[in-house]
């Protein structure tokens, strides 16, 4: 494995069909460590990615790779024929990266049993065990609980080479990386931390390139009003010089025109709008030239109230039978008309069904807003044809809402008017994010939300997040992001898969708990 650096130099793509670049004339460097690679779906994350491995070529720029780089995208359908081999290796390095990622012995000859957590644990022991130089990964941590989550962050924290971490999920990328490269409007920022420092250092650069442009602004209005009141007084001086309009035989007003001079006052003036000019086309330069993306808008406003029942829900104790055999263990539940629930759990421990059967006994009612975890053509054809016949007042509360999530209101209004082979041309996390803005322009009184952050870019969570905190509605949630979580919620409900009937367990998380891990 070799000592050198991941040099990236004036690189820019641009696909054949596509009328702008997708990045242009970036620039960075990368050392041993992982490194991560976030921005919002769309902006050229993978298309960076590819053109790194030598699996597309750039339009322009170099790339200097210190030796071999390994690009792992999806996971393999069929068992990978290097595994049996991997397993039986005697290297002391090669067992450890098995272990650490927990890699099961039969795992070849019962392949197509194994969840998608475990066939992308398995691909990444192969490719630890290949020792590239350098190794890309793109959202190797898709949709996996906290346990898998921490078997990955075990087995790749100890690699040392060079690694780009293409990924959505927070608490991974803190754990791992030591810098992070935030693609954004076609450029990249490269913050010396893992991502949320990252995230909050452009924020303060955001917000300190607003301050400015809004100083700038005042100044040049200011500015401006002085430069018209000397125009106007420089506008006299020539009206006193001109014989412009003066008749012919008007000997007097002639007479008096030729003796009129020009002052020194009037020199003064002339000479101080001249100044003002330069200086407001100085200022207009320096507007022009900061980061668009630090005086835009971001994030949302949230809509919605209580209901005005005084509880959603108030369910007995019981049992809920899971449909393999087993059965979940209840404790007497409610949802108050402004509670804020998590529902957590392992993989499969019950946590859609329960949230399943919630909406089923609560019924239909209007201000219910129900997003599950996978959206099924009907429901997304459902919901883009109610767009469809929105007022406008309530269709551009859900386009502001959908822009201010990183997405692109004018293609994203094309895409959701369109279809391909009978499916829906928007992407699941466009779905999601309409859904979610129709949900809050309908002012819903209880939100009942399945992995929200599934196919969400990292930014667009964080907007989320922000929504989500000032609802003044019910919330229950499942989703596997804790950090989000916490965020937004002060109840959690737990289902403990590790008893031998399924139990929930309510503890209340206390205020200051939401803002931290």
């Amino acid at each position: 494995m070799g000592e050198s650096i991941l040099s990236v130099q004036s690189l820019s793509f641009q696909y054949e069909s596509a009328p702008g670049p997708v990045f242009s004339d970036i620039s960075f460097g990368l050392g041993k460590g992982w490194h991560g690679l976030v921005g919002a779906n769309g902006s050229g994350k993978t298309t960076l990615a590819l053109c790194i491995a030598g699996l597309l070529p750039p339009k322009s720029g170099r790339i200097h790779r210190p030796g071999s780089t390994l690009y792992l995208e999806q996971i393999p359908e069929v068992v990978p024929p290097q595994l049996a081999d991997l397993l039986c290796d005697p290297d002391r390095t090669v067992q450890s990266h098995l272990s650490r990622l927990a890699i099961g012995h039969d795992w070849p000859w019962r392949w197509e049993t194994l969840s998608g957590g475990e066939k992308k644990r398995a691909q990444i022991a192969l490719a630890l065990a290949a020792e590239p130089d350098v190794l890309v990964l793109d959202e190797p941590g898709n949709h996996l609980d906290a346990p898998a989550r921490d078997l990955l962050i075990r087995g790749l924290s100890q690699w040392k080479g060079i690694g780009i971490l293409i990924s959505h999920d927070r608490a991974l990328l803190d754990a791992l990386t030591c810098s992070t490269l935030i693609m954004e409007g076609g450029s990249l920022t490269r913050y010396a931390c893992p991502v949320s420092a990252a995230l909050n250092e452009r924020d303060r650069s955001r917000q300190h390139a607003a301050d400015l442009a809004g100083n700038i602004r005042s100044t040049i209005s200011r500015l401006s009003s002085t430069h018209d009141d000397k125009r106007h007084k420089v506008d006299q001086s020539h009206k006193r010089l001109s014989k412009r309009g003066l008749a012919p035989g008007d000997h007097d007003a002639r007479e008096k025109a030729d003796r009129a001079r020009l002052t020194a006052k009037d020199r003064q003036d002339a000479a101080a709008m001249m100044r003002l000019a330069s200086r407001i086309s100085q200022l207009e330069g320096e507007l022009a030239a900061l980061p668009e993306h630090g005086m835009g808008k971001e994030g949302v406003s949230a809509w919605g109230s209580p209901a005005d029942k005084p509880f959603w829900l108030r369910r007995s104790a019981g049992t809920l039978p899971l449909g393999d055999g087993r059965s979940l263990i209840l404790p007497a539940l409610d949802i108050a008309r402004a509670s804020r629930i998590m529902l957590t759990g392992d993989n499969g421990c019950g946590k859609t069904t329960l949230l399943n059967r919630i909406v089923e006994e609560i019924g239909p009612a209007p201000d219910l807003a129900h997003i599950p975890q996978e959206i099924d053509h009907e429901t997304a054809s459902t919901a883009l044809a109610r767009l469809a016949h929105l007022p406008d007042s309530e269709a551009g509360l859900v386009w502001s809402f959908v822009a201010r999530l990183g997405s692109d209101p004018k293609s994203l209004r094309r895409m959701s008017t369109a279809s391909q082979s009978g499916q829906p041309a928007c992407s699941p996390g466009e779905l999601r994010k309409i859904m979610l803005a129709m949900a809050f322009a309908h002012k819903a009184s209880l939100l009942v939300l399945d992995e929200p952050t599934n196919h969400m870019d990292l930014l667009s969570v964080r907007c989320m997040s922000a929504a989500l905190q000032d609802y003044a509605g019910a919330l229950l949630v499942v989703s596997h992001d804790r950090d989000f979580l916490t965020s937004i919620c002060t109840i959690e409900w737990h289902i403990n898969s590790h008893a031998e009937d399924l139990e929930i367990m309510v503890p209340f998380l206390p205020q200051d708990s939401r803002t931290s891990n």
